[in-house]
């Protein structure tokens, strides 16, 4: 599975970065539980980095390629418990609604850019 880290929100200023693992039909039933499949909920089911932002390209880096681990298919529910199971802890799968994607990791609000020297 190879998709792009987007960010993400909760709605408090926080930006996180996610990976997708699969469309609409996810649920939490709480925030420490596993998500499981639904019929009526449109959540997505994300890889979230959880962990420290002190190094940000490194942990980016960490969660795309604990992506590309995710079985397949997802509706696996064993396959998926022993994926969840051997997450680090600065990762986990969440339930998260598609209006809290913002967009590109790289290109994400507040994102610095490099200051331009003018000649």
């Amino acid at each position: 599975m190879n998709r792009p880290p987007l960010a993400a929100h909760y709605g408090l200023g926080v930006i996180f970065p996610v990976v997708v693992l699969d469309s609409s039909g996810w649920k939490q039933a709480a925030p420490w539980a596993r998500p499981q499949r639904t019929t009526d909920r449109d959540d997505l089911l994300v890889l979230r980095w959880s962990g420290s932002d002190q190094d940000e390209d490194e942990s980016v880096q960490l969660l795309v390629a604990l992506a590309r681990l995710a079985p397949d298919p997802l509706d696996d529910e064993s396959a998926l418990a022993a994926y969840a199971e051997q997450l680090p802890r600065s990762a986990r799968l969440i339930a998260l609604r598609p209006s809290a994607l913002i967009g590109s990791w790289a290109e994400r609000p507040g994102q610095q850019q490099p200051a331009r020297r003018v000649a």
